[in-house]
């Protein structure tokens, strides 16, 4: 047995919990932002695959709080942030139902436009989930 022993210790934890985001995690938070843009987009042009593409959206904004909660490395969670990703995934799926209601749009800027006020409320989502409130 060698002397050198390498085991960490409690000097070698940093000070404070930090973010650590793995390739999943990206793949979530990026998936939804662009699955309920394009779920809008579908929906505005009057296809009906658009709320179902926004409803994989809201899952997966739902999907990106449930896999980050109880991390024991990281910090903890705000008590809010459960109620906000079920609240995103249902404003997701209303938002694009509405879109799919008033479908096919005249315009064309309405078509592409109208979607971005549910990926403004998924952005919203992340800075709440990610906001660290304790320095």
């Amino acid at each position: 047995m060698d002397s050198d022993d390498t085991r960490p210790s409690l000097k070698d934890l940093p000070d404070r919990p930090a973010r650590h985001f793995t390739s999943h995690d990206v793949l979530l938070i990026v998936g939804a932002c662009v699955l309920a843009y394009l779920g809008g987009l579908v929906a505005g042009f009057g296809f009906i695959i658009g709320p179902v593409v926004a409803f994989i959206g809201g899952l997966m904004a739902t999907a990106v709080r449930a896999t980050r909660f109880g991390r024991p490395n990281e910090p903890a969670l705000g008590r809010i942030s459960y109620f906000a990703s079920i609240s995103v995934a249902v404003l997701l799926l209303v938002i694009t139902f509405y879109i799919w209601k008033g479908a096919p749009y005249v315009d064309g800027a309405v078509a592409y436009l109208a979607p971005l006020v549910g990926v403004l409320v998924y952005l919203i989502y992340l800075v709440i989930l990610f906001w660290n409130r304790r320095k």
